[in-house]
């Protein structure tokens, strides 16, 4: 008569490694969550790095072109929204065969202005986004989206102070939080008012 062969694993076995088995799956499941977590939270913090950068480009740009301080009326250059400021500025040009530059015809405009964003986060609300509006002397406007998911319809205030360093005046944009910040604090952005030559 032959043994049978006894191959297999005891039910304490199959228990134990079992037990092993939920800990280190359970480990694992946290982990995962807290680095999706974290990934979202870095995502739109660099989202919003992302704007204040293109913030500042055409603030820089719309300063240096402006002929004074910018207007905080709430019409927009053109078109719908609420601006929260508007620039204005004469273009200059210059030919190879008369370098002294010279104003051109008509006043370029520039608007940021506040509009609902039509992406709606998670968890529903009202958001808001706020665009540059450039409006040529003829012809039509032209939008650039700068920042999305603020939380606030009215999320930019301007002010203007005198600077040394500033002869033209110091202009001073400040931005509320974001939706999904956590306190108070904004964010601001400071840059001279320069008028074109003249």
């Amino acid at each position: 008569m032959r043994q049978r062969d006894e191959d297999g694993f005891t039910l304490v076995e199959l228990l134990l490694s079992a037990a092993i088995l939920t800990i280190i799956m359970g480990a694992i499941t946290g982990a995962l969550i807290t680095f999706l977590k974290n990934g979202t939270y870095t995502i739109e913090r660099d989202d919003h790095t992302g704007g204040a950068v293109v913030l500042s480009s055409y603030l820089n740009r719309d300063l240096a072109s402006s002929d004074g301080a910018p207007s905080t009326a709430s019409t927009p250059c053109s078109g719908a929204g609420t601006a929260v400021m508007t620039m204005s500025w004469t273009e200059w040009t210059a030919t190879p065969t008369d370098p002294t530059p010279v104003p051109g015809a008509g006043t370029w405009r520039s608007s940021y202005v506040v509009t609902p964003d039509p992406v709606i986060p998670v968890g529903g609300g009202t958001r808001y986004q706020l665009v540059r509006r450039l409006c040529p002397p003829t012809g039509a406007a032209d939008d650039s989206l700068l920042l999305r998911n603020l939380g606030s319809a009215t999320p930019v205030t301007v002010t203007t102070t005198t600077a040394a360093d500033c002869p033209a005046g110091r202009l001073s944009v400040t931005l509320p939080s974001y939706a999904q910040d956590i306190g108070t604090q904004g964010y601001s952005y400071s840059g001279c008012l320069r008028g074109r030559l003249g």
